[in-house]
């Protein structure tokens, strides 16, 4: 399954759990469960996984085990849900278990989801500080029989770094992994590189992240994980919006969509931030009959619950306005955003359901601040004061 082959690794848990129940072992039978729901978590089916989950969850009993493992797979279906105080219950039930048994590898993974519900929540020093603590208590024979545990947590640092706009913090974890990257299973691989993409999307290197995201796409799709390939396609409309392509950003982004419906992913989305809630209010008058209309304003809805520049936005860095003389409002930062795609003020109103006269008076405020007269020097200024 680490290799990336799911379909392969399904067809084995099935026979494996048909051998189990026919042998009446239940520990066994729980155990080849719970590999089944990675697997359908891998595979996109969250709701095939939730009801695995929840069999091992009902059935563990005295196998702490394998109640802590499903705990933690709840958790992280809570939160694609976006229901993050019962992914925070589940999480924090999952690390009580985890810490009681002394399994390291427990602990860290249910620190990591609750690292991301934390961040979820702008939360950012306490899921740095979780993460940090977390890494100095590993003990260091722990990393020769674990030796993912410790990439786990810094790659969880990385995620966080890169939502606070630390780019250099960024840089230097994607060096250092670069370095013996090969070592690790595909499926870790791919969960690096996409940070790694993430990074050169923030750093303006758009093309060449859709170049590297096209091969990742092209393996997901190979190898049925479709939770990997409604990721990509939606970073890869992401990058294409960078461009101002809308026209190759709104087909990308409607694929992943269609397959993210039926399961209703919302924190794939959400977790990217404003760019992703523009992108959605520029898709949404060209949804297809095959599309939910529901389900993008479902999405849409999340994001307004959400307070100004709450959500952890991984594919672009804050804008540092502490570099001007007079900063840029929260909702001037999110007006520069869509601005330097090449978005008209037209739709930047419709990306940010305001009226054209407000998006002109914030226009004309961008301006002053930054000291520039026009779109194009303003694209310049961003580029050159690294304010994207």
């Amino acid at each position: 399954m680490l290799a990336g082959r799911v379909r392969e690794a399904r067809q084995l848990f099935q026979e494996a759990l048909a051998l189990f129940e026919a042998a009446g072992n239940s520990y066994g039978a729980r155990a080849a469960q719970h590999a089944l729901a990675e697997v359908y978590w891998l595979q996109g089916a969250l709701r095939q996984a939730a009801e695995l989950y929840r069999a091992v969850s009902s059935t563990a009993r005295e196998d702490l085990s394998n109640a802590g493992k499903a705990q933690l797979g709840l958790a992280r279906l809570s939160y694609e849900w976006n229901v993050l105080e019962t992914a925070e219950r589940e999480a924090q039930e999952a690390l009580d278990l985890g810490t009681r048994l002394q399994d390291e590898a427990l602990q860290v993974q249910a620190s990591l989801v609750l690292a991301t519900i934390e961040q979820a929540r702008e939360q950012t020093a306490p899921a740095q500080q979780r993460l940090h603590a977390l890494l100095a208590r590993l003990p260091g024979e722990s990393t020769h029989h674990l030796p993912l545990l410790d990439r786990h947590i810094l790659a969880g640092q990385a995620r966080l770094s890169l939502a606070a706009g630390d780019l250099a913090a960024v840089e230097r974890w994607s060096t250092t992994s670069a370095m013996d990257r090969e070592s690790i299973p595909r499926l870790h691989q791919e969960q690096e590189d996409l940070i790694t993409l993430r990074l050169l999307m923030a750093q303006g290197e758009a093309e060449e992240a859709i170049s590297l995201l096209k091969g990742w796409r092209v393996e997901a799709h190979q190898h049925g994980r479709t939770r990997s390939e409604v990721e990509i396609l939606a970073l890869t409309a992401l990058a294409y919006f960078a461009q101002q392509r809308p026209v190759q950003a709104s087909s990308l982004l409607r694929e992943a969509l269609a397959l993210a419906q039926a399961e209703g992913y919302q924190r794939l989305f959400l977790d990217e931030g404003e760019e992703m809630a523009a992108l959605l209010r520029v898709v949404l008058p060209t949804i297809r009959k095959d599309l939910s209309e529901t389900y993008v304003h479902t999405l849409l809805h999340a994001f307004a619950q959400q307070q100004p520049g709450q959500g952890a936005s991984f594919t672009s860095s804050s804008l540092v306005s502490a570099r001007l003389i007079e900063p840029l409002s929260p909702q001037e930062q999110r007006v520069l955003r869509l601005l330097v795609t090449g978005l008209s003020n037209p739709e930047i109103a419709d990306a940010l359901v305001v009226s054209i006269n407000t998006v002109k008076t914030q226009v004309r405020s961008i301006y002053r601040k930054l000291n520039v007269k026009s779109r194009k020097e303003a694209r310049s200024a961003v580029r050159s004061q690294n304010l994207l």
